[in-house]
């Protein structure tokens, strides 16, 4: 009966319709070549562009006082004050603070 309704699909235009799994499992194994060829995402490597939250900060004191560059060490790190200011991570910045370095 298949062969006879395979016969008249194709004498109406009709082709004969393929078993779901052998063809679902075809578009897979393509798919599966096409990545393996185009080779691992470039995107998923990428760096996040989030830009890390500085602040500026100043030296605690007058201007007559901050006028010119500043070292600090603090943790181990030189911090050069400008005039009084640098810009460091918001983190850094609350720890100074907090110690009573800056404004």
């Amino acid at each position: 009966m298949t062969k006879a309704k395979n016969a008249k699909e194709q004498e109406e235009g009709i082709e004969p319709k393929q078993d779901d799994g052998v063809a679902l499992q075809g578009v897979d194994s393509s798919q599966n070549l096409d990545q393996e060829k185009a080779g691992p995402d470039p995107a998923a490597n990428e760096p996040d562009n989030k830009q890390p939250s500085n602040e500026t900060v100043q030296l605690i004191g007058t201007d007559s006082e901050r006028t010119g560059s500043h070292t600090l060490f603090y943790e181990g790190a030189a911090l050069n004050f400008i005039n009084g200011e640098i810009e460091v991570k918001a983190e850094l910045a609350a720890k100074l603070r907090e110690a009573g370095f800056v404004e």
